[in-house]
């Protein structure tokens, strides 16, 4: 499912005035918005440009989440990745020994 309708609500758009941005007829949007029919690239390419989106976002196709963290934590990430090799390494060797 598509994020069409979506991104056109935050717009507050209408079917008609995307179609007309689109140089579309509104039947024609309408099957795009409800995934009826496939949207070409490049209609894909103008609705992301004008949604200020990428075409996975508008696809649907993204759920991704960017999280930003402190430089201190990104060490205390980097260090509890070490920690959590050198419990493999040691769990390996443990394994060896039996």
């Amino acid at each position: 499912m598509n994020s069409f309708k979506k991104y056109r609500k935050i717009k507050k758009q209408t079917q008609q005035e995307i179609a007309d941005y689109l140089g579309l007829p509104r039947s024609t949007y309408n099957r795009y918005e409800n995934s009826i029919y496939q949207a070409d690239y490049n209609t894909l390419l103008k609705l992301s440009n004008y949604y200020n989106v990428s075409i996975n976002e508008l696809l649907g196709q993204t759920e991704q989440k960017l999280i930003l963290i402190t430089e201190e934590e990104f060490e205390s990430l980097k260090a509890i990745k070490r920690l959590a090799t050198i419990i493999d390494e040691i769990e390996e060797r443990h394994k060896n020994d039996k």
